[in-house]
């Protein structure tokens, strides 16, 4: 095969519609690791300075090369198709990239790129004031706002473990769970820290969406003394959204179910009608996605 760039290519006898509609499809997934090597001093203790940890990242609809090299009105189409909307996910759970595979002088190239972010967070200390993690993370939004400097929209969602008993808490406990929730809730609008606050404006970009809920599911029964007792999984969950300035963001606001699918919980079984009644089990299993008590404001409307 010649290596030099065709001439003619069929692909521009096609509506320019429909070519950009094939170039979304010419794309693929790849990850790499993006190795910070900014110094952080996230809890505020000058003497607690580290180097910043390294991040997984996935850009989900990545250019091929190759296509670069078809013909230069081809190649000039789709840049302007792929890269004026690449995203990019950061996520603890994706896997670090051998070392070998990506070099590390063009993650800083690469991220300039960079439309659109999707972060997840996972807190494991039990409350917001023992969120040692939570500066790390503030360090992180502030170095993806730093390094990408196209960024048009930021999502975060963030999950941490409830204030509670532990990971596991029993049926009798878990309407007092909620009914708190719910009371603090209604004042959380005004300031009240339920997840650890997020920075309202991030990089120059302002949120627009911020929802906050209890994900609830099944963590089985236990049997005791006093027979059978159910116990449920509750996590805190949030999402946040933040867009520069004239930028349109309403397709890309995030969903209850996204937040569901990237940290599931188990689905109530049928046998927990045994234990609990039909009633309560008919409410536990009708949650929406599992999510209860779930309060949202967008572009300062609260729903509910």
């Amino acid at each position: 095969m010649s290596e030099t760039p065709s001439l003619s290519a069929h692909l521009l006898l096609l509506p320019r519609e429909l070519r950009d509609r094939i170039y979304t499809h010419l794309t693929q997934t790849l990850d790499f690791t993006w190795h910070r090597d900014n110094i952080s001093a996230p809890h505020s203790n000058p003497a607690d300075i580290r180097p910043a940890e390294h991040v997984p990242v996935r850009f989900p609809a990545s250019p091929l090369p190759h296509v670069f090299l078809i013909h230069p009105q081809i190649t000039a189409e789709y840049t302007q198709t792929c890269l004026s909307n690449l995203e990019a996910v950061l996520d603890p759970a994706l896997p670090f990239s051998p070392q070998e595979a990506w070099d590390s002088k063009w993650d800083v190239q690469v991220l300039r790129r960079v439309r659109h972010v999707t972060l997840f967070v996972q807190l494991h200390a039990r409350s917001t004031a023992q969120s040692l993690d939570w500066g790390d993370q503030l360090a992180l939004l502030g170095d993806v706002a730093a390094h990408t400097p196209g960024l048009a929209t930021l999502r975060v969602a963030v999950r941490q473990q409830f204030l509670g008993e532990g990971p596991r808490v029993p049926d009798e406990q878990l309407d007092g769970v909620l009914k708190t929730f719910s009371t603090r809730k209604t004042a959380a609008l005004g300031g009240l820290e339920f997840l650890p606050e997020m920075p309202r404006v991030v990089g120059g970009l302002e949120m627009v969406q911020r929802g906050e809920g209890l994900h609830v599911g099944y963590k089985g029964i236990a049997i005791n003394e006093r027979g059978r007792n159910m116990r449920h999984g509750v996590k805190k969950v949030g999402v946040y959204m933040y867009v520069r300035g004239g930028e349109r963001w309403e397709r890309r606001v995030w969903r209850v179910e996204e937040v569901v699918g990237r940290w599931p919980m188990r689905a109530y079984e049928e046998s927990v009608r045994e234990v609990v009644g039909e009633e309560r089990a008919a409410w536990l299993m009708g949650l929406p996605w599992g999510i209860a008590e779930w309060v949202e404001v967008m572009g300062g409307t609260v729903k509910r």
